[in-house]
């Protein structure tokens, strides 16, 4: 009873706003729905022009007609969104700076304080429309989806929230860098010459990793954070090198991947989706083989002192950090050539460790005859804990 005079109340009001107002029932509505306590302004504001005797007019001041039009936007969001997995959306409007300056006008004409305004009333329509359609659920904190309606020039647009896959690749062959060249034409934003991937070609360990990725969910371009890197003539073995991809626009939020799947070259292993990528790049551990030759014949005297090296090794490039081996073996080829072994942490000065420039102890010093590093493979590449904060991992 208290709400149905209530609602009298406010369609008596209604009545008289619209004598000196050409409202439609969207814009009207807003003017009371914080009062009426009601989730739809267009309802609200068919109800009291009903409860007030009065017609809606042909064109309203405000909108000028901008609600009339939503389901034709709408129809434009519905065909965009097929073929794309989602389950939760966002909608996001930009309308004519005229058409915010009427609404904000005649919320201050009649001192409607609180009152949402024509933005939020807009996409709040749309979302509603679109969950119908859809059976979607609108989401403002992490949507799937978030489209976005340019109703100025009524295009539509469409992103989705990026896929995170963690995985481990071996590279068998040594010809295959790890990293691809951006874009000439774009610079990596993505272009039709590069089919929008933002890259030169598929002709590394990052290229083909991004077009098999990218075609597994359907997604535009590939970001990776790489847990290492290796030179072209390098292979990766064991266990592999494990990376995080980050795939932005994807079509599909789900993909059934193979335990294996050889790229050429090139086999990614374990790959699955993640909820999150590291925060930053992590910390790992690699078992590396360095192909070392020395210039002059080299000693089982020599080799005995580098098999028993151990402890931190100290680099004095760029800023001076310490870097442990874990462990050491060796296997002596020839006179002047010979296999090294070494566990140690990521970011350890493979190459610089061997011929000497700025790292102490290294292999040339050790062994008092300068050395140089044919090849270094890798394997058994492992992300280690994180350290915490004022302590150790």
């Amino acid at each position: 009873m208290g709400r149905a005079r209530g609602q009298g109340g406010l369609a008596a009001e209604a009545r008289a706003m619209r004598r000196r107002e050409a409202l439609c029932d969207h814009c009207m509505g807003r003017a009371f729905v914080v009062r009426a306590r009601a989730a739809d302004a267009g309802l609200l504001g068919g109800r009291l022009r009903r409860g007030g005797g009065y017609a809606e007019p042909a064109r309203c001041a405000v909108c000028r007609g901008l609600f009339a039009r939503l389901g034709e936007h709408c129809d434009e969001m519905v065909r965009l969104a097929e073929g794309i997995e989602f389950s939760t959306f966002l909608v996001g409007a930009t309308l004519r700076p005229s058409v915010l300056d009427a609404d904000d006008s005649m919320r201050s004409r009649h001192g409607l304080r609180g009152a949402p305004g024509i933005k939020s009333d807009v996409t709040g329509t749309l979302s509603r429309m679109f969950a119908r359609r859809t059976r979607a659920r609108a989401e403002a904190a992490s949507p799937d989806m978030t489209l976005k309606v340019d109703l100025r020039d009524g295009a539509v647009s469409i992103e989705t929230r990026p896929v995170h896959v963690a995985a481990r690749y071996t590279k068998e062959s040594r010809e295959i860098p790890q990293r691809q060249g951006r874009c000439g034409e774009c610079g990596g934003r993505g272009c039709v010459a590069c089919g929008r991937r933002g890259i030169s070609g598929t002709c590394s360990v990052e290229g083909r990793l991004a077009e098999f990725l990218c075609g597994a969910f359907g997604a535009r371009q590939a970001r990776f954070t790489w847990c290492g890197s290796e030179e072209r003539s390098s292979t990766v073995g064991g266990r592999g090198r494990p990376f995080f991809a980050r795939l932005s626009c994807p079509s599909r939020r789900r993909a059934a991947l193979p335990r294996r799947a050889d790229l050429g070259g090139v086999t990614i292993v374990g790959a699955r989706a993640v909820r999150e990528p590291p925060g930053a790049a992590p910390r790992f551990a690699l078992t590396a083989s360095l192909s070392i030759r020395a210039e002059e014949d080299v000693g089982d005297e020599a080799l005995g002192r580098l098999r028993s090296l151990r402890g931190p090794v100290t680099d004095y490039g760029s800023r001076m950090q310490r870097r442990p081996i874990h462990s050491s073996s060796l296997e002596r080829s020839s006179a002047r050539s010979f296999t090294l072994t070494l566990r140690v942490d990521g970011g350890f000065p493979i190459r610089r460790f061997v011929e000497g420039p700025d790292v102490s102890p290294n292999v040339s010093d050790t062994l008092e005859v300068r050395c140089s590093c044919e090849r270094a493979d890798f394997a058994d590449i492992d992300v280690l804990p994180a350290r915490r904060r004022g302590g150790a991992a």
